[in-house]
């Protein structure tokens, strides 16, 4: 059986401030989730692990042409199925599903 994954959330309502932009990944998942990201906007990409019924936060440079809206692409692969997500920040959390 698929593993749930509407737990899993990026919270993208701050809008960036400055240079940078934080987002956060809560995962409430009773598993670790590795996942990868691109920020589509400033051109940046990594990976990051949210620990089971965790968040973390990730950093990156808020730059480009179009400076109210921030896209990042999420990756991840749960129970060997890969899913990816796009996200446009300065919305409501984004539900991964």
């Amino acid at each position: 059986m698929p593993a749930d994954t509407s737990a899993l959330t990026i919270d993208g309502r701050a809008c960036p401030d400055g240079t940078s932009i934080t987002w956060t990944a809560v995962n409430d998942l009773d598993i670790p989730v590795s996942f990868d990201w691109t920020a589509r906007t400033a051109g940046t990409r990594g990976t990051a692990v949210v620990e089971a019924g965790s968040s973390t936060e990730v950093t990156t440079d808020f730059e480009g042409p179009n400076r109210n809206t921030f896209r990042v692409v999420v990756d991840w692969v749960l129970q060997d199925r890969e899913q990816s997500r796009r996200a446009e920040f300065c919305n409501p959390v984004m539900i991964l599903m």
